[in-house]
Order: structure tokens, then sequence, then C-alpha cells
């Protein structure tokens, strides 16, 4: 996903219910090329009809709007079993998990478009997702700088 920072439009949490809030649980913050990047952890999505856990989640704002999110999110089976009007037991068996969550996955949303980059298989360390995080962001904005902490 290649975005231009001066192009995208502000993410609609309506349309994409995982976005998360910005203000809670913010790690770290990093400035790239005039943009402000939070690093976020167990991250609250704005809005309450999501039915994921976000475990970690880096977010990308320009001049004020939010305009790119990369997350590790995973399924709420409890959550999806009553609105599905499924059993959790039922999903535990598609999912094929004895827990109440799906597999941890790699989202982005970015230029009115959610990408699911599938399972995430990386360690499970802070630092290794943030490093994974910036190289995403970078990517996805072409950057050949390096972010900045503040």
């Amino acid at each position: 996903m290649i975005i231009s920072k001066i192009l995208a439009d502000e993410l609609d949490f309506y349309r994409f219910p995982n976005i998360p809030m910005t203000d809670k649980g913010v790690l770290k913050r990093f400035k790239l090329e005039g943009m402000d990047l939070c690093f976020i952890r167990n991250a609250i999505p704005k809005n309450p009809q999501s039915v994921v856990s976000i475990s970690y989640s880096m977010t990308v704002e320009n001049d004020g709007e939010l305009i790119y999110v990369i997350s590790l999110e995973k399924e709420d089976l409890r959550v999806l079993s009553s609105m599905l009007g499924v059993s959790v037991k039922e999903l535990q068996q598609d999912y094929g998990t004895k827990g109440f969550f799906g597999p941890d996955h790699i989202v982005m949303y970015g230029d009115d478009r959610r990408e699911d980059l599938g399972p995430y298989a990386g360690a499970r360390d802070e630092a290794s997702i943030l490093s994974y995080f910036l190289e995403a962001v970078y990517d996805s904005f072409d950057s050949v700088e390096d972010a900045e902490e503040v």
C-alpha cells in the first residue's frame, strides 16, 4: 500500500471500525516528514462496534488528520459469537483455537482501503513490533528518512 500524505483522505472510523484512538496507550511518538506517528499498546478502537482486540498499533496523522494505521489485531470470538449468533465453541473450532481470540494479523488502513497482510509471524517483543511497524510506514509513504522520536 503506497500512500501520498498530501492526497490521502482522513480515515473514517465508521467505515473502518477497528481504527484505534490515538490518545490512549501511547508508548512512543515520532515525527516523519512532517507527519505525527504514535506507537500504541492495547489500542482501543474508536468505534464501539469493533470485534477485534488490538495488541499494538501505529497511527499516522498529517495536519491533524488520521491517514494511515497499521495494527496487530485479533478477532474477539466472544463478541463475534454474539454478533453472528454462533456459539463461541463453534468459532473456536473454525479458528483452530481453545482461547477467546483468533490469530494475530497485520492489518493496514489507508487511502480509503483496508489491507489484511495475514498472520503475524515475527517476534513478539515490543521493539521488534515497533521496528516492523516503522518499516511498513517507510514503505507505505515511500520514505527514505528515519522517523525521529519526540
